[in-house]
């Protein structure tokens, strides 16, 4: 049986890909900025790159989420796993694509993202490394984001890529005990959240992090007056959508 579309956004984890769009856009502006087209292949790119990671990563895990989350698209029989496999794919076959289509000369970049993406889908469930690997995932986004606007160098691009770095390493160590409903030492600043809760506010402040990015380097870049002030107010307005998709669909 084909995915539907709704099977595809559960998939995706339609929640988290605005952090997706915010990474990219910062990556963009950080970069110089550019031309508007070359920005929207980046950000169809990033998003089918994601979307494409995720339902791999569904792929990957189904042995074992037919033991630990038996509710899970493939365990449950909605979906068989090569058909997973082949949306999966093509998703990332056609993101890649998108990216080259951008500027031929940046392919190194969503092609490195891509590379990450694979290892961290295979490896993830058994290396405590894979953290290493899920942050180099975003700090990846956002330096392809740059190299579409040709700025992937740059000392600010390359600043807030590792700051999204350390970050995402952050959050997924926390992700790690999702599952326990206490939040650890998190209580101290919401005694009734779990980790879960915890792990889903983070990812949806992906695009706080990424406007507070660009607001401490942006204004240096392109000038308040141009674009950085505009991509700000974007990434802001990115957060409630991500909450908001948040109560559909789950974001992990």
């Amino acid at each position: 049986m084909r995915p539907t579309f709704q099977q595809m956004l559960i998939l995706a984890r339609v929640p988290n890909l605005p952090t997706v769009w915010s990474n990219v856009l910062l990556g963009w502006v950080l970069g110089g900025g550019g031309c508007y087209g070359g920005l929207g292949a980046a950000l169809a790119g990033g998003t089918l790159l994601y979307a494409g990671g995720c339902t791999l990563n569904d792929a990957c895990d189904a042995r074992w989420d037919r033991v630990h989350k038996p509710g899970r698209l493939i365990p449950s029989g909605a979906l068989r796993e090569g058909a997973v496999w082949t949306l999966g794919g093509v998703e990332m076959a056609v993101g890649l694509a998108l990216f080259v289509l951008a500027g031929p000369e940046v392919w190194g970049w969503p092609v490195g993202l891509s590379l990450a993406i694979l290892a961290y889908d295979w490896r993830h469930k058994e290396t405590p490394w894979s953290v290493v690997v899920m942050g180099a995932c975003r700090a990846l986004l956002v330096l392809s984001g740059a190299a579409v606007a040709g700025g992937q160098w740059s000392a600010s691009a390359l600043g807030a890529a590792g700051a999204l770095w350390i970050y995402i390493i952050a959050l997924s160590l926390l992700a790690r005990g999702e599952a326990r409903p206490g939040g650890g030492w998190l209580r101290v600043l919401r005694p009734g959240w779990s980790v879960g809760r915890w792990v889903g506010e983070m990812l949806a402040a992906i695009p706080l992090v990424d406007a507070a990015l660009l607001g401490g380097l942006g204004g240096g870049v392109l000038g308040w007056s141009n674009r950085a002030g505009g991509a700000v107010a974007v990434s802001l307005a990115l957060w409630p959508l991500c909450r908001l998709l948040q109560r559909k669909y789950a974001a992990t």
